[in-house]
């Protein structure tokens, strides 16, 4: 058994780690499934295995929705609000645009602004 990293390619870039599976393919079946169930088509995208480790004992694969406790100091976390006050000024740009042109990634905007001013209302309230 083993546990893969996926990166995710195309419109939609991603990551998906913790992913337990005997090959390769099962691993990027899975990740193709979470990007479905995100929202995101899987037309359009690649995905390719970017790291596996081989899981010695019992392991339990991680829903999409785990959260991971991590220690940061104050500074780590100012520069982590920075970036994503940074990546949310440049969605709403993105978005603006996509919005005045009729475009079939305004929809992807729209979920990478909620995914963006959600993870900063986390670091924002750590």
């Amino acid at each position: 058994m083993k546990s893969y990293q996926v990166r995710v390619t195309g419109v939609i870039p991603g990551r998906y780690r913790g992913l337990l599976g005997a090959s390769e393919a099962e691993a990027i079946e899975k990740a193709q499934t979470r990007h479905k169930t995100a929202g995101f088509p899987v037309e359009g995208h690649i995905f390719a295995v970017a790291s596996s480790f081989t899981v010695i004992g019992s392991v339990v694969e991680s829903d999409a929705d785990t959260t991971h406790a991590v220690a940061m100091t104050d500074g780590q976390l100012a520069e982590i609000e920075a970036a994503l006050r940074e990546r949310i000024d440049y969605i709403t740009a993105r978005l603006s645009m996509a919005q005045r042109r009729p475009s079939p990634a305004e929809p992807l905007y729209q979920a990478h602004l909620k995914a963006a001013r959600s993870a900063l209302e986390l670091v924002v309230s750590a």
